[in-house]
């Protein structure tokens, strides 16, 4: 009789470690102490029972499904070990998504995650993911499969009996009434919780948090949409009111972050750290001071502002802080990206706009909007001043639906994609720089290719490749060029992060070849010409890593902040010229400073509108003049963090903040919740259109 007990208490705490463990591990996903990379909201009582009557509704449904397929014990108990590992399976990648974007997954996010057509970064990314299994112990999620797989081989099954809990109708009468039954409560309660969060980005974290995480997911594989329609967040006449009242485009407006009147008109005297020299000199205002020059936006691939703060790795910069030191540059400077990363970068910059961050715009364009969605850009702004506008970029024209958005959304006269390089014989063995796309050198090359062949005026966007994560084809790796750093980070960082540092001599020279010519050393022709750069989003290095960057212990809001801390710089060439380290030539800078007040990608597009003197009376812009005294935020559309002065505040909950000792005002979060809810409907109803058909009939706005 001994045996059979045994069997029998081995099946029994079989069946208890199924529910108990698959509960208990879904908080190593769900909570930011266990997932260091999960921004998640304030946690309440109502919101954990759901959650776990939530688990518990699925796991019971799973439980119940084995026990009517499967008839013997030790059958059920390998049933219940592969069910734990296909859910601890499924953890694993959505770890590996928070990772990378901060947020719960969303079934929704399928297609931004899997549009993009990348085979030649797939295979590294994956094996990335793999060692995350060993080098960050998320083996762990795995315990609970380790242990089922443990009990099904200590069950012996010479000497199971048939038995042992058979099924009969009134069991599973009882165990689908009780999953029905959980499942109306979760719902129901659910839905008392649900408008307590009032934006799609970081809904998921929201639903899946107060909900459970494995009904969330079955609730959305079942068509359960939790989205929250942007259509119903306002009526026109409140959206018309709300445009009207976050518009900057106005001779007088109010700050709601400082209080105080600023104006559509930046004066020189009112300007932060701005020296100007030669042509610009003697100028009072700072509108229209670019008016007629050519401009060429720069967009850099993953370029956080460390590589250039700290000096074990500026050291490897030394054209780039030449460069700079001719430069009004934003020491403050934050990326405004959603999950759609490098192409929510240009959404931002190109239009002022935050990208929805639950989604990519890009692909939203065709898929939900038919390409039929009218927004201001830089590009329309410029072509309405006569200029030429081009975009170039070395990645496949496909990517990120850039062959429809580039020219129709955007309104750029061409875009200039791999595709376009290939027709022209571009090899990569021209540049020392193998790798599946075109060099960056041989972008600049392009672009003065491009560039030499024009009339002014013209506005060039070229958008650079490398480094892109996993941060593979570094022409150096391997060779006397390689870059080495100090001992302590050879050792200690992760491969991922020293590949990623180790880009600094070739990503240095990918700057210096906007302004001279790799191949003659000879400085470019940047006549008439105003280069602005900005870094797209940040690297993505794992927070150990950047503790050994600084040398220090980083609480996960500075991580975050570091981490989407870029670099962004005007520079504006004279006629004057300096000779550089190793001989080349530089021009002079006629627009040198640096603001060191919080400024964003959305910045940048008001900026160069009032610079080039591009907008209209009646049009409408937001965000703040980069060069002026405004306070202002930057806001991270995936996770919704907010810096204000040298602070990061999660949106999603306050109290994590850097500096506990300051807060924020209930007024001021109340203020940029609508702002943002406001930009989400502007693009979402495509109401850009209606706000200038309504200026044109009922006049301009003061």
């Amino acid at each position: 009789m001994e045996p059979y007990q045994k069997n029998k208490r081995i099946f029994n705490l079989s069946v208890i470690l199924f529910f108990i463990l698959n509960i208990g591990f879904t908080y190593l996903l769900k909570t930011n102490v266990l997932n260091r990379y999960l921004v998640t909201f304030d946690r309440n009582v109502l919101g954990e029972i759901n959650s776990f009557l939530g688990d518990l509704a699925i796991l019971l449904l799973i439980f119940t499904i084995v026990f009517i397929v499967v008839k013997k014990p030790k059958k059920r108990i390998l049933a219940l070990f592969i069910s734990t590992f296909l859910l601890n399976f499924a953890l694993y990648i959505l770890t590996i998504f928070s990772k990378y974007y901060g947020t719960a997954f969303s079934i929704y996010s399928l297609q931004t995650v899997t549009s993009n057509p990348a085979p030649e970064l797939a295979f590294t990314i994956l094996l990335e993911a793999l060692k995350e299994l060993f080098i960050y112990y998320r083996i762990i999620l795995f315990i609970p499969s380790f242990i089922l797989l443990g009990l099904y081989i200590l069950y012996d099954k010479k000497i199971e009996t048939d038995n042992m809990y058979k099924t009969t109708y009134k069991r599973v009468y009882i165990s689908v009434l009780a999953v029905c039954s959980l499942m109306i409560i979760n719902l129901t309660v659910f839905s008392t919780l649900s408008n307590k969060w009032v934006l799609n980005a970081s809904r998921s974290t929201y639903v899946s948090q107060n909900i459970g995480t494995y009904s969330y997911y079955v609730y959305e594989m079942l068509g359960q949409d939790f989205r929250l329609e942007i259509k119903d967040y306002f009526d026109e006449k409140k959206a018309y009111e709300l445009s009207d009242k976050y518009n900057k485009n106005k001779d007088s407006y109010s700050s709601f972050i400082d209080g105080k009147e600023y104006s559509n008109q930046l004066l020189t005297k009112d300007s932060q750290n701005l020296t100007l020299k030669n042509e610009y000199e003697n100028k009072e205002s700072l509108n229209g001071i670019f008016k007629d020059k050519n401009i060429v936006l720069v967009h850099l691939e993953s370029f956080n502002y460390y590589l250039y703060e700290i000096e074990e790795i500026s050291q490897h910069f030394p054209f780039l802080k030449e460069v700079l030191k001719e430069s009004y540059v934003l020491d403050n400077f934050y990326t405004n990206v959603g999950i759609g990363t490098s192409a929510d970068a240009e959404f931002s910059v190109s239009t002022g706009l935050n990208a929805l961050g639950d989604s990519t715009i890009y692909w939203e364009y065709t898929n939900k909007y038919h390409e039929e969605l009218e927004l201001p850009s830089l590009s329309k702004y410029f072509k309405n001043q006569n200029y030429y506008t081009e975009s170039l970029h070395a990645d496949r024209r496909v990517f990120y639906n850039r062959e429809n958005v580039h020219p129709k959304m955007l309104g750029f006269d061409r875009y200039y994609s791999l595709e376009n390089f290939m027709e022209d014989n571009y090899n990569n063995l021209n540049y020392n720089h193998n790798n599946p796309w075109i060099s960056d050198i041989g972008l600049t090359e392009q672009l003065y290719k491009t560039k030499d062949s024009l009339q002014s005026p013209y506005m060039l966007y070229p958008i650079t490749m490398m480094p892109h994560t996993p941060f593979e084809y570094d022409p150096y790796i391997g060779t006397e060029d390689e870059v080495i750093y100090n001992n302590t980070w050879e050792k200690k960082l992760s491969k991922a992060t020293l590949k990623y540092l180790k880009y600094a001599k070739y990503y240095d020279e990918v700057i210096k070849s906007f302004f001279i010519d790799p191949k003659t050393n000879e400085r470019r022709d940047m006549d008439n010409t105003v280069y602005i750069f900005y870094g797209d989003h940040g690297a993505g290095v794992n927070k150990k890593d950047l503790e050994t960057i600084y040398g220090k212990k980083l609480e996960p809001s500075l991580y975050r902040k570091i981490s989407n801390q870029t670099i962004a710089f005007i520079y504006s060439p004279s006629n004057e010229i300096k000779t550089l380290y190793d001989g080349s030539e530089l021009p002079k800078g006629n627009f040198i400073g640096n603001q060191d007040l919080v400024r964003s990608q959305i910045d940048l597009y008001r900026t160069i509108v009032e610079l080039f003197d591009l907008a209209e009376k009646d049009d409408y812009y937001f965000g703040v003049n980069l060069l002026s005294k405004e306070k202002t935020y930057s806001i991270d559309s995936r996770v919704l963090d907010i810096i204000v002065d040298d602070n990061l505040y999660p949106l999603v909950n306050t109290k994590n903040s850097i500096d506990k000792t300051t807060t924020i005002s209930d007024e001021i979060l109340s203020k940029i919740i609508e702002r943002k809810m406001l930009n989400d409907y502007l693009i979402d109803q495509n109401f850009f259109l209606k706000l200038k058909t309504k200026e044109k009939e009922n006049g301009t706005h003061n």
